[in-house]
């Protein structure tokens, strides 16, 4: 771990490049990027690859309305991100200190991913789904609060770059993931070979759907152990001593405030409501890519571990060359260059 911490960001800050801010030490930035290692299991594994197509497939009744749950359950997620993510960020802002707030949807994410063990095909689905809810509210309420500490540790000009390396290094964990859940628990009894236990690892049962339902408290334990990095070794802003209903009251003052202001700022406005526009398209290549891939091509567990590990490489790659990029052209610039090169894929 210590290898990863101090070389993961290797003199991001020269002094001279700070724009007025002290930087944290890169002991400092590389727990923040240790961060992304810890949420892009719960992606991999969770939202993708992994526990879709056993929802859809084997706990729903069938295939058909085993989608329109999962697109329910996303949607339930959205929506209750969407309305109480401002409120809480501008509580958090009102607070100072982002680590409590941190430590509280790290601890909800985990429970809906622990939750998920008993996921017993022919049981009830609400209770999946209610824990997939909270577990996705959790992840997201926790990468908001991580992401409002990055301006306090770099530069502006050096957050691309930081970001950019953090979201590489979660890719590389979502492999490693996706990688050991493949030798551990879904190549034993399929495949001999000296690596490749001759039964799932702690004698978890394929028929019982063990080796499925054993991926939520795998996402929600990694989350836990490596989210300590930033907890521990990240500075955070200074508490200003207010108790939560006063930081609510003044969370909300600041929201409104804020939304009274957008019209004055045509870019801000433009930018938030195109921001939506791209996430909006992203989720749903996410929330759904996995879904179809097994449903299409009749893959398993373990042909969507092979699929996963394959784009989570590209992805890795893409990330760590964005994040280089955008520090010589800008985000706009890479942005763009970017979309062109995917519409260009579509195309061939």
């Amino acid at each position: 771990m210590n290898a990863v911490i101090e070389g993961a960001v290797p003199e991001l800050q020269p002094p001279h490049e700070t724009g007025g801010k002290e930087p944290a030490s890169n002991i400092a930035q590389g727990a923040w990027v240790l961060y992304e290692w810890a949420n892009q299991t719960y992606f991999s594994l969770i939202t993708i690859f992994l526990f879709p197509p056993f929802f859809t497939q084997v706990l729903a009744a069938n295939p058909i309305e085993g989608q329109a749950q999962w697109g329910y359950v996303q949607a339930a997620a959205g929506i209750s991100i969407a309305l109480w993510s401002p409120l809480l960020g501008a509580m958090a802002d009102a607070a100072g200190a982002r680590k409590p707030w941190i430590v509280v949807t790290t601890l909800i994410c985990a429970a809906g991913c622990f939750a998920l063990w008993f996921a017993v095909p022919g049981s009830p689905l609400l209770p999946v789904m209610i824990a997939l809810v909270v577990a996705a509210i959790g992840m997201e309420f926790t990468i908001i609060f991580a992401n409002a500490m990055l301006p306090t540790i770099a530069s502006d000009r050096r957050m691309g770059l930081l970001s950019g390396i953090g979201i590489g290094v979660g890719q590389l964990a979502a492999i490693v993931a996706l990688v050991l859940v493949l030798i551990l628990l879904q190549l034993p009894g399929e495949v001999e070979a000296s690596f490749i236990p001759a039964e799932p690892v702690f004698g978890l049962s394929k028929e019982a759907h063990e080796t499925d339902r054993i991926i939520g408290p795998i996402s929600g334990l990694w989350f836990l152990v490596f989210m300590l990095p930033l907890l521990i070794l990240v500075p955070d802003q200074k508490s200003r001593g207010i108790g939560r209903a006063q930081a609510a009251r003044e969370g909300l003052t600041r929201l409104v405030a804020t939304l009274r202001s957008v019209r004055h700022f045509r870019n801000v406005a433009l930018y938030l409501f195109s921001r939506m526009l791209f996430y909006d398209g992203m989720t749903a290549i996410f929330v759904f890519g996995g879904i179809l891939a097994a449903g299409i091509f009749g893959w398993g567990a373990m042909e969507m571990a092979v699929y996963g590990i394959w784009v989570t490489l590209f992805a890795a790659f893409g990330a760590f060359v964005g994040g280089w990029v955008d520090l010589r052209i800008g985000s706009k610039r890479t942005l763009v260059w970017s979309l062109l090169g995917v519409i260009a894929t579509f195309l061939l």
